[in-house]
């Protein structure tokens, strides 16, 4: 016999508790495949007096449930046009979309179409600028001291630079001219101090040693002449008879 059904002898009678009914399956824990669902209960119908029984079973019930298994991707909403290519003169632009509204299930489809676009823009005529030139640079080192030597400058073609149709700068880009024309010094050489003598080349008997000097002191120069004189000297040396 039931709780609800016992004949009650106490005074006053207990009241026990009895459940309500199971409320609604909750979601699905996957989103696809195998997952498990919940759905609880409450003993309040009703609620057990101080002096009854507590509902007897579970409060809580699970069972396995099935997701989709699948399910095909979707775009997301085209994002803004890039910057043109070009200010004029027919120039490119382009945008992208991600098929990521949802993104495909493993056995899900990906999303149909191109995920970029691209249009012509800016497409009205460049205005003709003609070249002109920039300031010269400054003149570079003279490549020679005297007797004539080269020096050069350059400019550049674009103060402005020449846009569409407009035409190129006239004249050169480039400017030579002769530097330090005047004719260089002659230099007369001149020797420079004689070296130690070396060792002499036996220790008895006469031998020899010499010494030499460089004529650099300084050196003949632009039609100079050579110094006068020789470069090496040689004299006799350990002349005493070796002891036989």
């Amino acid at each position: 016999m039931s709780q609800e059904a016992q004949t009650c002898t106490e005074e006053p009678c207990p009241v026990h508790g009895a459940w309500a009914a199971w409320n609604t399956w909750g979601s699905c824990s996957a989103t696809c495949g195998i997952g498990l669902q919940r759905r609880d209960r409450s003993c309040s119908t009703p609620y057990p007096g101080p002096n009854g029984n507590h509902c007897f079973g579970d409060s809580r019930d699970d069972q396995i449930c099935l997701a989709n298994t699948y399910h095909d991707g979707d775009w997301s909403s085209w994002q803004a046009w890039g910057t043109c290519s070009r200010t004029c003169g027919d120039g490119i632009r382009s945008r992208s979309r991600s098929c990521d509204n949802p993104l495909p299930s493993i056995q899900g489809k990906y999303c149909q179409g191109e995920p970029y676009q691209v249009e012509t823009c800016n497409m009205q005529s460049c205005p003709v600028t003609n070249g002109g030139w920039g300031s010269w640079t400054s003149w570079t080192s003279c490549t020679a001291s005297c007797n004539g030597g080269m020096q050069s400058r350059q400019r550049i073609c674009n103060n402005p630079k020449p846009s569409a149709d407009g035409d190129f700068c006239d004249g050169n880009a480039m400017n030579v001219r002769m530097c330090n024309q005047q004719h260089c010094p002659i230099t007369n050489g001149g020797w420079g101090s004689w070296t130690s003598w070396t060792s002499c080349s036996v220790s008895c008997n006469g031998g020899m040693q010499s010494r030499q000097r460089h004529c650099n002191n300084p050196k003949p120069s632009f039609g100079g002449n050579f110094c006068d004189g020789i470069a090496s000297d040689v004299r006799m040396c350990y002349q005493q008879h070796c002891p036989r």
